[in-house]
Parts: structure tokens; sequence; C-alpha cells
């Protein structure tokens, strides 16, 4: 087998060949020193190996989640293929030394005619192109997987993947995943562009070749001349034939190992992402509007264990000198403790046993809210992230087993949890009954639309002004100054555009559907006057039909968008922390506790 230098292989290679060598020469693996190119690619290859072992060690531990068996599966594969073809190249480099030596043998298409060294210069400066967007493309996946295997919170389909709960296993795992992510990403991608240039190699010789052919013509003076030219240019054109066909059967025989291989990983790969995908369409699907974050317990041991801190948080130690209002403190501390070390906006509590319904706003960055529980048992409650305060709506206490948080999801949505706890089998019938019927109640009023606030009591069943005039009689009571702005609109009806109702039933988030169907109720209508004869039909462009089933529900979306979108978020009459800044039906009252407030509006 013939040897040399790299300096000397280096000088018969091709532009397209000469990079991708380089690289790889400086890992040692195309080194000319035995010792450097075996100790390299033993190290890489005992890397490799063992992110291959942790990944096979965590099938135990994924339980039916096809993300994390997709996951998985990923991880053994790419680790795979960065381990056999560290052993291919340490095994074959000096057939690929051979075989890029071969190319010197290639003639140079400088010598065809102009049209010819165009297309093929053109061929080679593609090839040089598409070998640099390749390996970019590699090195910026290779950078996104190693920030998400150390900064995202959901483990992802690249890079590293450990199951939760397992910190050691991850940190090590992260340690000897730096080393090989920048060494595979130069090897896996310089290894298929040096594939790439062969392929190149071919395709351009192989188009010398036909040039020459077609120019393979009869040239002299007498006919014994012209033979002899012609035998000469017929046995050169056959030499250089079986000479290509050689160097293409070496170049097959040197990469089908790496191709089986890669065929091999690659479709398994691509198979369980599409199913990973599809899993987790499904799941955001079910998710859909919940953006609190709530934690992914694995049915780990140490998870097991943080899940049953949250559930059952530790009595304080009871002293004698203690006071029963310090223990509670003390047991708002081992709750915050616990929720430190898992990331939680919203969790819900039971057995709070506290007198009185309270919101109290911690110094631990939460607000805690509960129910009253006088009689020392039973009582609900929330604990709640600061961050996430802007979006509580309101809390209720239904009794001392009930309790509703309404959330805010965007402007348009909300949701409400229940919070509840149940009575148990000691309790008598009668308990079990009221704690039942109060669920059912709880359950049919909590979701409400966020177009019909409770703050608007016009065309709505059960809404009476009886609420909007308490307000007046309580401030009245207890000395409390208030002024109030009357606003009526004028044949409101009338003056509702068309335009806007569209644009509104679109940011409430109406289906198409609905919201095409009253567009062709309100599409060009006309309307006329009818005294002694009808009279021209004239265009309308705002307006909505009183006797319309529609006309109520219409109205108050128009009227509550437009409400949405005043800065009023300072203003108004605080009422169990929640600032009440209009009262409406169908019109509106405009509320607010200093005059200034109703000038500035």
């Amino acid at each position: 087998m013939e040897t040399g230098t790299n300096g000397d292989v280096s000088s018969y290679m091709p532009t397209i060949m000469k990079r991708p060598f380089t690289v790889i020469r400086k890992f040692g693996l195309f080194s000319d020193n035995k010792f450097k190119r075996t100790s390299s690619a033993v190290f890489y290859g005992f890397l490799s190996f063992i992110m291959i072992a942790i990944a096979m060690m965590q099938f135990k531990g994924i339980k039916g989640d096809i993300y994390q068996l997709a996951a998985n599966i990923e991880t053994i594969v790419g680790f795979t293929q960065l381990f056999a073809k560290t052993v291919i190249a340490a095994y074959q480099q000096e057939d690929y030394k051979k075989l890029i030596k071969t190319t010197k043998h290639f003639w140079n298409f400088d010598k065809c005619d102009k049209s010819t060294r165009v297309e093929m210069m053109s061929i080679m400066s593609l090839s040089l192109k598409a070998q640099k967007v390749f390996v970019r493309a590699v090195f910026i996946c290779a950078a996104f997987a190693i920030l998400f295997s150390l900064f995202g919170r959901v483990p992802l389909p690249v890079g590293i993947w450990t199951l939760e709960g397992y910190d050691a296993l991850r940190r090590a795992a992260l340690i000897i995943q730096v080393p090989l992510v920048i060494y595979s990403a130069h090897l896996i991608s310089y290894f298929d562009c040096m594939y790439f240039a062969f392929c190149t190699e071919i395709i351009i010789q192989f188009k010398i070749f036909c040039y020459h052919l077609k120019h393979l013509n009869v040239i002299g003076d007498d006919l014994q001349e012209m033979e002899m030219n012609y035998l000469k240019k017929m046995n050169i054109c056959i030499r250089q034939h079986n000479f290509l066909i050689r160097f293409v059967t070496e170049f097959q025989n040197l990469y089908s190992a790496p191709l089986l291989m890669e065929y091999c990983t690659v479709a398994p790969l691509i198979c369980f992402e599409f199913c990973a995908a599809a899993e987790t369409a499904n799941s955001l699907e079910k998710r859909e509007g919940n953006t609190l974050l709530t934690p992914d317990i694995n049915a780990t041991e140490s998870e097991d264990k943080l899940k049953k801190k949250i559930l059952r948080i530790p009595t304080a130690t009871r002293g004698k000198t203690k006071s029963k209002q310090t223990d509670r403190e003390d047991r708002i501390v081992e709750l915050k403790n616990v929720l430190t070390e898992v990331n939680l906006d919203l969790l819900g509590l039971c057995e709070v046993r506290r007198e009185e319904e309270q919101m109290v706003k911690r110094p631990s960055k939460a607000i805690f809210y509960y129910t009253d529980a006088a009689s020392g048992q039973a009582g609900v409650g929330f604990y709640v992230n600061k961050k996430q305060k802007n979006r509580i709506k309101k809390f209720a206490t239904v009794n001392v087993r009930i309790a509703t948080l309404s959330v805010e999801i965007d402007r348009t949505s909300c949701f409400t949890i229940i919070q509840v706890y149940a009575p148990t089998s000691n309790s008598t019938k009668k308990e079990i009954k009221d704690f039942y019927e109060a669920l059912q109640h709880t359950l049919q009023n909590a979701s409400k639309s966020p177009i019909e606030p409770e703050n608007q009591a016009g065309f709505r069943a059960s809404y009476l002004t009886i609420d909007h005039l308490q307000l007046i009689e309580k401030s009245k009571k207890y000395i409390i100054p208030i002024y109030l702005a009357f606003i009526d609109y004028t044949k409101a009806s009338d003056f509702i555009r068309h335009k806007a109702i569209e644009e509104t039933l679109e940011d409430w988030g109406i289906p198409q559907k609905y919201v095409n169907i009253i567009k062709r109720i309100y599409d060009k209508p006309t309307a006329c006057i009818e005294m002694d004869k009808t009279g021209e039909r004239l265009n309308l462009e705002t307006g909505v039909r009183l006797e319309d089933l529609l006309f109520p529900d219409l109205f108050k979306a128009v009227l509550e968008h437009l409400f949405r979108k005043l800065d009023w978020e300072e203003k108004g009459v605080k009422i169990n922390d929640e600032l009440l800044n209009n009262s409406r039906f169908a019109d509106a009252v405009n509320i607010a506790e200093i005059q200034e407030q109703l000038r500035n509006d």
C-alpha cells in the first residue's frame, strides 16, 4: 500500500478536499504519528461509548413517554454514528490517503475547450459553496444542542439527554458532551464533505472523459499515420476509462460501511422524531390555554420524595414558648422553602386551618390566599408567585372546603381553578351532600365568558343593578367619598360600526366560521323609509338590528372590547384588593375615588 507524509498527500488534493482532510487531521485521525492517531481514536471512541451506555441505562426509567423515548433513541443513534465514524476513520485512514493520491492521475480539465472548462469550474464552485453551507448548518445545530442542554427547561431530542432527578449523571454527561460535540461537529460534517468531494471529482472526471470521447477523431497525412494516431488515442481513452472504474470501485468499497451505518441510524432517528413531534402536538393541544408553569414530576425516587414534601409540609415544633401565630408562620416558611426546589407559579393547598378569609402578600415573592376555617379544621387556599399576580382576577370562597381562583390567560380568555378538600368517610351524610351540592354549583358557574364581566348587568338573566346601588349605599354608610359620571349612549346600537364588530369578534378569538356568518348578515345592508310610499334604499355602515337575537351579545362584546383598551388599571374604587372603575347596564357609569380621576378621563 502506498504511503507518504501528510504534506505529500495534501499536494495531490483538489480544493474541495483539502479543508476536510486538514480539519480531520488536526484531531489526530489522519496523522502520520501512530501514537497520536491511535490515542485520538481511543479517546473519542471511549467517550462516545460512555454516552451510548448512559442513554441505554435510561430505558428503564422511561414509562411510555414517546417524547422521552425519541430523545433517548436519538442520543444513542447520534453517538453510535460518531463512534462508528471514529473507528472507520482510524481503521481505513491509509485507504483514504491512497484514494486521495490517486486523484493526482486525473487529467487536468484546463486542456479542455473553453465551454467545457467553464462548466467544470462552475461545478467545482457550486460544490465548494454547498460544503460551506453544510458545515455552517452543522455547527449552528451543535451550538443550539449545547445551549439547550445546559439552559433549556424542557429536554430536547438534541445533545445529551438525561432523565430528571439524575443530577450527578447529568453533570457527568454534560462534561463529556462538550468535547464530544465539538469533535462530532468537525468529524461528521467534514467526513461527509470528503464524501461529497469524491463524488464531485468523479462527476467532473466522467464529464471530461466524455469530452475526450466526443473529440476522438482521425488526424494524419496518410492512412497509416491516421490509423496509428487513432489507435493511440483509443488506447489512452481505454486506460483512462479503466482507471476511472478502478477509482469508483475503491471509492465504493471505502464508503460502503459509513453509508450503510448512516442509512441504518438516520431512518429510525427520523421516524422517532416524527412520532415525538406528533405526540408533542397532541399534548400541547390538551394543555392549550394554560400559561402557568406546572412541573412535570417523573416517577423517579428523588421526585417522589419531592412530591411528598410538597403534599405534606411538616408540622412545626409546638413548644410552650411558641405562639400559634408563630407556628403558622414557620409552616409557611417551610412551604416557601419546598417551593424553591421546583418551578411552580401556582400551588393549591388543603387543610390550611386559618381563621378568616384573607389574601396575604408574603415577602418571599408570593401571595397567600386562604378561606375561613374558624373551627381549626379544613380550609383551602392558593400559594401564587408574585410574577403572576396581574393574572389573578378573582379569589372566591364557596365554603371552608371549596375555593376558586380566576386566572387570566390573555385579554380575551381566562380559566378558573377550583381547589377542594373533600370530606372523609367519617363525615356525616349531610356534610357529604352539602359538599357535592356546593361543588356542582361551583362547576356550573366557574366558566364565565370574559365578554360578560361581573360589572355588566345589562341583557343578562339574574343580573340586576342592586349590586351597583350597594356601592353607593356602602360608600354613604362608611363616609367614603365617591364620584360618579353617568354616560348615556344615545342610540348606541345605531352607531356601532360593522367593521368594529368584525375586529372585536376576531380579537375575542371567536371561531372564524362564526365570524364569517355574522359578516354575511351585515354585508352591505340597506334600509329605506316607508311612509306613503317606499323611499330609496340607503347603504348602512353602522348599527345593529335591535330585533336580532345576536344584538345583546354583539353590543356587549364591542363595549367590553372598548373598555379593555382604556388605561384604567390604577383608577376606581378598591374592593377586595381589586379596582372597580365602571358599572354597566348596557350604558356605562364611570366611578372614581377622587375628582381628579374623572377630570383626567
